[in-house]
């Protein structure tokens, strides 16, 4: 569920979506805001290149 976004706007973008989370890694609080934040930059970034190229 966390990729779901992340993939969107990869897809959009058309990137190759990159690996979700791994199930094994240990789904603490911070471990999902760093992995949230990632996210967050990228699809900023997209959005940002978007913009400047339409």
């Amino acid at each position: 569920m966390l990729d779901v976004e992340d993939v969107w706007f990869q897809r959009v973008a058309g990137i190759q979506p990159s690996d979700p989370l791994p199930e094994t890694v240990e789904t603490d609080r911070d471990t999902i805001r760093a992995h949230w934040d990632k996210v967050e930059k990228k699809s900023a970034l997209i959005l940002l290149l978007y913009k400047m190229t339409n």
